[in-house]
């Protein structure tokens, strides 16, 4: 049943050529299923439709610096793109700012903030009828897991490499060889466990939706295939969120294990001094 589900499950974009179930392009980029092409202009498309809100919420607040006096620091009086992304933008930027401090999250912030806007909306194009999230691919998630792998090892490395191999080997010398393997071999489960966690959460998300659609449509036809999943829809949007806070936030955390640990905590006490 779970392999029929699959195989009814539609994009828009297997309708462009090269992009369907037995697609070229998959085959030509030697994917292990060619139909996961689709995911291609699904990931371009999501990037377009986040660079179009990030305009708007930006058209929104230049329009409100424009305003006189002090009525430019007022929030508009109902939903805008602007109030929704100074609202994004404010509670990512605490978050990061939280576990950093403010010399760091001036260089991670952008990163860790794209993580979670760029999953989440992904997320979300799930309830869009015939659209698929990229988020419940293995190979996008991976992707972001490897660019979160080598963003925090890098954050580690540029900032202290003797001090980051110590951390990695343990205070004990004599467990020094055991401990940096350990160490070692945990660093490269994260992106791995970060690509698991996602992919997993939103596959199964998706296949109980599509299962509820289909139960609903055989027990009452188009009215309960429509109806049926709505209880499911609530807690969609729900995962939704978490998936994209948790990936953002446990890359935060990573990141922040990487660096020097007196430097980063200083700036966080400074800060909240």
């Amino acid at each position: 049943m779970i392999g029929q589900l699959l195989q009814i499950s539609f994009s828009w974009f297997q309708l462009i050529p090269g992009f369907g179930h037995d697609s070229s392009v998959g085959k030509s980029l030697h994917l292990a299923n060619p139909g996961d092409a689709k995911y291609i202009p699904t990931a371009w498309a999501m990037t377009v439709l986040i660079l179009g809100f990030a305009i708007l919420a930006r058209m929104g607040l230049e329009k409100a610096k424009s305003r006189p006096g002090t009525e430019k620091y007022l929030p508009d009086s109902y939903i805008t793109m602007r109030n929704l992304g100074e609202i994004l933008t404010e509670g990512l930027y605490n978050m990061v700012r939280g576990l950093l401090g403010d010399k760091e999250t001036k260089n991670f912030f952008p990163l860790i903030a794209s993580f979670f806007t760029y999953i989440f909306f992904s997320n979300l194009m799930g309830f869009i009828p015939g659209f698929l999230p990229v988020t419940g691919n293995f190979s996008s998630n991976f992707a972001l897991g490897l660019l979160s792998f080598l963003v925090f090892n890098y954050a580690g490395l540029s900032r202290d490499p003797i001090g980051y191999f110590k951390h990695l080997a343990g205070p004990m010398l004599a467990l020094m060889p055991v401990l940096f393997v350990l160490e070692t071999f945990s660093l490269f489960i994260r992106p791995i466990s970060l690509t698991f966690r996602l992919t997993v959460n939103i596959f199964v998300d998706e296949l109980l939706k599509e299962i509820a659609r289909e139960m609903g449509h055989g027990l009452f036809g188009i009215l309960g295939q429509l109806l049926i999943p709505i209880p499911l829809y609530f807690l969609g949007l729900l995962v939704c969120f978490i998936q994209a806070f948790i990936f953002a936030l446990l890359s935060n955390i990573y990141v922040s294990m990487a660096l020097p640990h007196a430097e980063h905590h200083g700036d966080t006490h400074n800060a909240h001094h």
